[in-house]
C-alpha cells in the first residue's frame, strides 16, 4: 500500500511540474503591466497599420497607452511588423513586436 501511494504522489508531483522552460517563466515570472502595456502598444499599433489600413501617425497615438507616453513605437512597413519600446527612468527596458501575418491579423510576439 505504501509503494502505492508513493507512485501515485510521485505521478502527481510529475505531471504538476512546467512541460518546458517558456511555461516555466509563465509560472515563476508573471508579467508587469510594462510587458503587458508594451505588448497592447505593438499587437494594437500593428492591427490599426496593416488591419485597417490607417496612417502611421493615427496608429502611433491609438497605440499609445495613458501614462505611458515613454513607449517608443516603431513601424516596418517591409517586414510588416511594429516594436515598442518601454524606457522607464530607472529599470530595465521592455521591447515587445507584433507582425502582421497574412489572413490572421498581428501576432504578438511570446516575452
Amino acid at each position: 500500500m505504501k509503494k502505492l501511494v508513493l507512485a501515485f504522489a510521485t505521478i502527481l508531483f510529475v505531471s504538476l511540474l512546467p512541460a518546458d522552460d517558456a511555461q516555466a517563466r509563465r509560472i515563476t515570472a508573471p508579467a508587469d503591466i510594462s510587458h503587458i502595456l508594451t505588448g497592447f502598444s505593438a499587437k494594437e499599433t500593428c492591427s490599426c497599420v496593416f488591419a485597417v489600413g490607417q496612417t502611421d501617425t493615427y496608429c502611433k497615438a491609438f497605440g499609445q497607452q495613458a501614462g505611458f507616453e515613454a513607449i517608443a513605437i516603431t513601424i516596418d512597413h517591409s517586414g510588416k511588423k511594429v516594436t515598442a519600446t518601454y524606457s522607464p527612468p530607472t529599470g530595465t527596458s521592455v521591447t515587445r513586436s507584433a507582425t502582421a501575418a497574412t489572413g490572421a491579423g498581428c501576432e504578438l510576439d511570446a516575452y
